[in-house]
């Protein structure tokens, strides 16, 4: 039996633009949540999500008449697995350039996989967390299958290099680790527990719930 999405019940106090009180109602928890700045990353991360997300970074960024209890910074919950490196490197430029603004919390809930990683560390400075059971992969992105022409296949295989060498760059810049190092890691695909993932510099702390 599939699990739908549940509903919360709403109501808003005074707002900053309006008189009177918005409507109670009944909404879905995630968007009962983007009300407080709070971002749930979930299952497969791909183009379709990724924008999704992107748009909804975009308007809490720019949403001063937030009726938001906490306004000080975005809190993003991941546990998701990033197979579409175009979907991931979108969404890594907004969430760097909306951490230079606004700080940015991320949180690992159980797993974060592929390249959804980089996402995870890139995090506001201190912000950059896991609870103590999760699973944190380093690996290389899955590359589309192209059935073309081989001169097609050359095209978006270069193209596909140059991704990931930028995908290289962020994990570098975020987490202080040589290129070099993090693409051996990518490539042989790496486990890290919430303390391996602290050493690495993908995460700042460790959340313990006993």
């Amino acid at each position: 039996m599939a699990i739908g999405i549940p509903k919360v019940f709403f109501s808003s106090s005074l707002t900053k633009q309006a008189e009177k009180p918005l409507a109670e109602q009944w909404v879905d928890i995630y968007d009962y949540f983007y009300l407080y700045k709070i971002i749930f990353l979930s299952d497969l991360l791909d183009a379709e999500q990724s924008n999704k997300i992107i748009a909804i970074l975009l308007y809490l960024e720019n949403e001063e008449a937030s009726i938001s209890r906490d306004t000080s910074s975005i809190k993003m919950y991941l546990n998701c697995y990033g197979y579409e490196i175009g979907a991931v490197l979108s969404l890594i430029e907004i969430l760097l350039s909306i951490g230079l603004k606004t700080r940015v919390s991320t949180l690992c809930l159980g797993f974060v996989g592929g390249c959804a990683s980089v996402l995870l560390a890139a995090g506001s400075s201190k912000e950059r967390a896991a609870f103590q059971n999760s699973r944190i992969t380093l690996e290389q992105p899955t590359k589309p299958k192209i059935f073309r022409q081989a001169t097609d296949i050359a095209i978006h295989h270069n193209y596909f290099v140059k991704q990931f060498d930028r995908l290289l760059h962020f994990y570098s810049s975020l987490t202080s680790q040589k290129k070099e190092k993090i693409k051996k890691d990518c490539e042989r695909k790496v486990w890290f527990s919430a303390h391996e993932a602290q050493k690495y510099n993908l995460i700042d702390k460790i959340i313990y719930n006993a």
